[in-house]
């Protein structure tokens, strides 16, 4: 039973915390090259 509760503990424990590649909290668009296309960018940008 000791056995069991050890290795939940291990186990569980390991799956907490952020994964290493999620996504940010905020999209923005931001222009791409001209004014008619644009992208999805982590930060805010400068505006025009």
């Amino acid at each position: 039973m000791k056995r069991l509760i050890c290795l939940a503990v291990v186990f569980g424990g390991a799956a907490c915390g952020p994964p290493a590649n999620s996504n940010p909290p905020v999209l923005w668009l931001a222009p791409d090259q001209n004014e008619t296309h644009v992208k999805l960018v982590a930060a805010e940008p400068e505006p025009f």
